[in-house]
């Protein structure tokens, strides 16, 4: 039996978790259970799910308090049986054959099947994993490769006996990256191949909020929570190779620097940089220092001028700052607009 465990954890998402479940329905591979987690919800997604359940069997509903996106995913990991599980948002959907087409790659051997997803906005955009697969020796020497193909829940096929046998569940502590960290717990405690392919077997919804939606004070320690957890995954700071340590405390740090001139007044994002470097200190070394920052900057810390270093870092990153905060607003209207067209739709 390959049955295939979808889990669906819903906070207030009356107005989509049932176009969710019925493109989980219209899969060709039919052999599943929905395991969906009303966490404390507001609205009417309580009621939504009753009425599915109550036509389809399938359909397992877990009522819970809110406790957040995690514990509800803990939740669901304890009722599942499936030989394999996957994750779907309730704001999104599957395409009709995303089941099949991870499953076609499951095969004896293989533990994680990583596949691409369409970004949906105002149209559609392919983002394509290249084919590709790497056997567990493999990891650690093309780490850079792997980790970014996991930061997300969805778009993946899990040997769910990896979670059973090793306790795996998500981190209930931080609110940010604990997808990311699930998944480098399931890396590095399974035996088998990754398989990446370039089947579209997720649609995710741009303009119905989540994470990135919401503004995170303080983003800079969750993310160096998750830079701990990769440093774990290499059994500690004396077993992580020096390239890694450059690249991903550099690439943390400056995207604290990103988030929070394109999130905060200049004044705000001026202290949040300043916190930032502080909390980061203790995992710099000179040669991340001068592969990341330009003496102009470098200057700045050392003075410890920190209006000026976030003038400098702007005037050399517009697209990641300037226009990202642009961007970010464009977001928000869109995302106004498309909640104003769905109470609408309610109302007639």
């Amino acid at each position: 039996m390959n049955k295939v465990s979808v889990i669906i954890p819903a906070y207030n998402a009356e107005k989509f978790i049932e176009n969710c479940i019925q493109s989980i329905q219209r899969q060709t591979f039919q052999d599943f259970e929905i395991i969906a987690v009303n966490d404390g919800s507001k609205d009417g997604t309580l009621s939504v799910l009753k009425k599915i359940a109550k036509e389809d069997a399938r359909v397992v509903i877990v009522d819970q308090e809110n406790k957040g996106v995690s514990a509800a995913r803990n939740a669901a990991l304890k009722q599942a049986t499936g030989k394999y599980l996957t994750m779907v948002d309730a704001d999104d959907d599957l395409p009709e054959n995303a089941l099949k087409s991870m499953l076609d790659l499951m095969q004896e051997g293989v533990d994680l099947v990583v596949g691409s997803h369409m970004q949906v906005r105002i149209g559609k955009k392919a983002y394509l994993e290249p084919n590709m697969e790497f056997c567990k020796a493999e990891i650690n020497d093309n780490f850079r490769k792997v980790d970014p193909k996991i930061w997300f829940p969805w778009a993946k096929l899990f040997r769910r006996s990896v979670i059973v046998e090793n306790g795996i569940a998500y981190d209930t502590n931080i609110s940010f990256g604990e997808d990311h960290m699930f998944n480098l717990a399931f890396i590095k405690n399974m035996t088998g191949k990754i398989i990446c392919t370039d089947r579209i077997v997720y649609n995710y919804y741009y303009l119905r909020g989540g994470l990135c939606a919401k503004y995170y004070p303080d983003m800079h320690k969750l993310q160096k929570y998750v830079l701990n957890g990769i440093i774990s995954y290499f059994d500690g700071r004396e077993n992580f190779p020096e390239e890694y340590l450059v690249h991903y405390t550099g690439c943390y740090l400056l995207g604290c620097f990103d988030y929070y001139i394109a999130w905060c007044s200049r004044a705000e994002a001026i202290r949040k940089v300043k916190e930032s470097i502080k909390v980061y200190e203790d995992v710099m070394i000179h040669k991340t220092w001068e592969e990341f920052f330009p003496e102009a900057q470098l200057l700045c810390i050392k003075n410890e001028d920190y209006k000026m270093l976030v003038k400098e870092y702007i005037k050399r990153n517009p697209q990641k700052t300037i226009l990202r905060k642009y961007k970010r607003k464009v977001r928000r209207t869109l995302e106004y607009l498309l909640k104003i067209g769905l109470k609408i739709g309610v109302l007639k």
